[in-house]
């Protein structure tokens, strides 16, 4: 600690132990959920209108940097996730709209399925992948 002092200085070290000091006596953020989706605002909002799905609720997770939509899958089933033309569109203005940070698409009207969407950066490509026992 004292070599710690000594490169960064006093007052720095001071700032580093008071956030540090913070950062433990907050509670760790429990995920956010979602579930008055009239009284929510988001550009996710209209795509999923758009492509006809129910939001019934969402759930930020990751410190507000991860959402999980949970829809009702209709008119589309998820069964065929990425091998029907429905989905893919679906993915595609999900993640544009979401900035192009990784989002969960979860089925809730009985079906097993997630589907996890995100942009490679670096390859300038969108992933997907499926999970579920019905996807």
């Amino acid at each position: 600690m004292a070599q710690l002092a000594r490169s960064v200085g006093w007052g720095a070290l001071a700032t580093v132990w008071i956030a540090a000091a913070c950062t433990f006596a907050q509670p760790a953020r429990a995920d956010d959920v979602i579930t008055d989706i009239a009284g929510w605002h988001h550009p996710t909002k209209s795509v999923f209108a758009k492509h006809h799905l129910e939001l019934t609720r969402v759930v930020i997770t990751q410190n507000g940097k991860f959402p999980i939509f949970h829809v009702k899958f209709f008119p589309a089933s998820p069964l065929l996730a990425i091998n029907d033309p429905f989905f893919r569109p679906l993915e595609i203005d999900a993640l544009l709209a979401n900035g192009k940070w990784p989002l969960r698409i979860v089925s809730d009207n009985g079906f097993r399925c997630a589907i996890d969407v995100s942009w490679d950066r670096a390859h300038k490509t969108m992933n997907e992948q499926v999970d579920g026992d019905d996807c």
